[in-house]
């Protein structure tokens, strides 16, 4: 299933989550001397992961866990996480991080899914690669046939 909406392609996650999932791991990993996780399109990672590779729970975790996310920024500054100034984000993104040390609160699986899919997208794309670790993929040249010594 996949929906087109506003010029982004969206699989798994309606189009508000969507943008959630952009300004949460924008948090985890913002733009500093190199670009953020925005930059690197973490948000359709995520949603196209959880439409391929998740199971029907992981999936309905992140779904659910996302929700929570929203509500409690609604509950705590009376609007929705992406209308946030970044400070407020922090501030609910540290309270779910701290939530989320407690083994067994609701928060933990959500938290840990999260971050993870954050970290594996940004530091598996081009722009983690390339501009974050500037990985050389093949470092040197390759001689092939060469005569050794010995």
């Amino acid at each position: 299933r996949s929906i087109w909406v506003t010029g982004v392609q969206t699989c798994a996650l309606p189009i508000y989550q969507l943008a959630l999932v952009r300004a949460a791991a924008d948090r985890i990993l913002p733009e500093t001397t190199s670009p953020g996780a925005a930059a690197a399109n973490v948000d359709q990672f995520v949603d196209r992961l959880a439409a391929r590779w998740f199971s029907d729970t992981e999936r309905q975790c992140l779904v659910d866990g996302l929700d929570a996310l929203d509500q409690r920024a609604l509950r705590s500054e009376g609007r929705r996480f992406v209308a946030l100034t970044s400070d407020r984000q922090d501030a609910i993104l540290s309270t779910l991080e701290l939530e989320a040390e407690r083994t067994g609160s609701p928060s933990e699986t959500f938290w840990h899914q999260f971050k993870w899919c954050t970290l594996y997208g940004y530091y598996t794309s081009r722009v983690g690669i390339d501009e974050e670790l500037r990985t050389i993929r093949i470092p040197g040249r390759f001689e092939g046939s060469v005569p050794v010594e010995g």
